[in-house]
């Protein structure tokens, strides 16, 4: 993608952010969870607000995050999980967005709950930082690559930014199949469209640049 086309693109997706982030603060998230991703159930659960922090348990888990951990929070909203992880883990990092309005509050949250000496927020493309190689143990990403137009380069970018053992987890949608009919692939194309998520991982895809790159893929979930 040209530099234009890029452009275009980050535009539409801090457009899709903006108009529906009344929506968000009024129907999904709160203060306390402040998530704007689907959460995690199981028989545990019982609210939305309950599911949301769950991922994070789940995510932080799988992924062995450690208080010693550098966190990189890929497409970080309004900081939810990464201060989710300062405070239950102890761990440090630094989340990232395109949006400018989710870094400068995830700021103030950070600030908030006097966690802001550990935690940072940048508007930054995750798919293209400007830290330098080796800057990070857990590359964390929540429903956000789906809005990167190219994901073979962010898998790239988080192999770069990842110190040896480092571990990349990621919440995402991933398609079962391919193969679709024409009226289904018109819903598919209108829902991607209006959410700016040029096309959605498949289980066939997200394999070859991972082992392209030595990654060591440990599990699926669904």
């Amino acid at each position: 993608m040209n530099t234009l086309a890029l452009s275009t693109h980050h535009a539409k997706v801090n457009d899709y952010y903006h108009s529906t982030a009344l929506d968000y603060w009024v129907f999904w998230l709160n203060r306390k969870n402040l998530g704007i991703h689907f959460g995690y159930w199981d028989e545990t659960i019982q609210t939305q607000h309950q599911s949301l922090l769950k991922l994070n348990e789940v995510l932080a888990k799988r992924a062995t995050v450690k208080k010693e951990d550098r966190v990189l929070d890929a497409g970080c909203g309004y900081g939810g999980s990464l201060l989710w992880l300062a405070d239950n883990v102890g761990c440090s990092g630094v989340g990232v967005s395109i949006v400018d309005f989710h870094t400068a509050r995830a700021r103030k949250n950070a600030k908030a709950r006097k966690i802001d000496d550990r935690v940072q927020f940048m508007t930054q493309d995750f798919a293209a930082t400007e830290f330098p190689d080796e800057s990070f143990d857990v590359f964390w990403a929540i429903e956000s690559v789906v809005h990167a137009p190219d994901k073979d380069k962010v898998v790239a970018e988080a192999y770069r930014l990842l110190r040896p053992g480092g571990r990349l987890i990621m919440a995402e949608y991933i398609s079962e199949r391919e193969a679709f009919d024409d009226e289904i692939k018109r819903k598919i194309r209108e829902w991607q469209d209006a959410w700016a998520m040029p096309a959605f991982f498949t289980r066939g895809g997200i394999s070859m640049p991972w082992r392209m790159l030595d990654f060591v893929i440990s599990k699926y979930a669904t």
